[in-house]
Formats: structure tokens, C-alpha cells, sequence
């Protein structure tokens, strides 16, 4: 299942950590909006999974990949429905990637069956 959210800068985690908890729900809150906006399964994943994100940038600024801040991503998954925990028996693996001067900010999200 592939989700793209056009128009969309991912957080870093330099944007959300160190401060209050508020300011984590809203950022919840809008990703869990817009990943439920661009869902078209209506099921959740039942089995293991692998989450690919992918995020684009517009501009020429240098975007660490380790930076870009999944947890906010994975838990709008999770609220959504689309995946029934995080915990660390049905934690999914996350592969990141960021491409900057792509021309667009835009967020990609590609769920998949784990291959066990």
C-alpha cells in the first residue's frame, strides 16, 4: 500500500523534541488527518510489517535522514488504524529516505508485508 501526501514537509526531530507535549499533539493530529485523507485500505495489517518513508524536499537546504522524525509517522499510522500497535512485539521495521531538491515537498509512505 503506497500513501503520498503531496505539499507535506516532514518534521525533523530537531522540530519536535525538547518541547511541551501539546505541540507533539497537534503535529499528531495533522499527520494523522492527512494519512487517514490519502488511505484508501479500509483494513489494518495484521501481520508484520516494513514502513517506508520517504521524504521530498524543495530547496537546496541539507536534510539528515537519521533526522527526519518517524515515531510522529508510525503513531498517525498506528491511530489510523492501519497497523494494530507499535509495541515491541508488533513493532514494524522503518526504512527512511530524504531527498532533497526535489523540487516539491511531498511525503511518501509505502507499507508492506514483512518477507519472513
Amino acid at each position: 500500500m503506497k500513501l503520498t501526501i503531496p505539499q507535506y514537509r516532514a518534521m525533523s526531530r530537531n522540530m519536535t523534541n525538547k518541547r511541551h507535549w501539546t505541540h507533539y499533539v497537534r503535529q499528531l493530529k495533522e499527520v494523522t488527518e492527512l494519512v487517514s485523507a490519502y488511505n484508501h485500505r479500509a483494513n489494518m495489517f495484521t501481520k508484520p510489517v516494513v514502513i517506508e518513508i520517504e521524504a521530498y524536499y524543495k530547496g537546496k537546504r541539507h536534510v539528515d535522514t537519521s533526522n527526519l522524525d518517524d515515531k510522529i509517522i508510525v503513531d498517525a499510522i498506528m491511530k489510523v488504524g492501519l497497523i494494530k500497535d507499535d509495541t515491541a512485539y508488533e513493532n514494524p521495521r522503518v526504512i527512511k529516505s530524504v531527498y532533497p531538491e526535489s523540487g516539491e515537498d511531498k511525503l511518501v509512505i509505502t507499507i508492506t508485508l514483512e518477507a519472513l
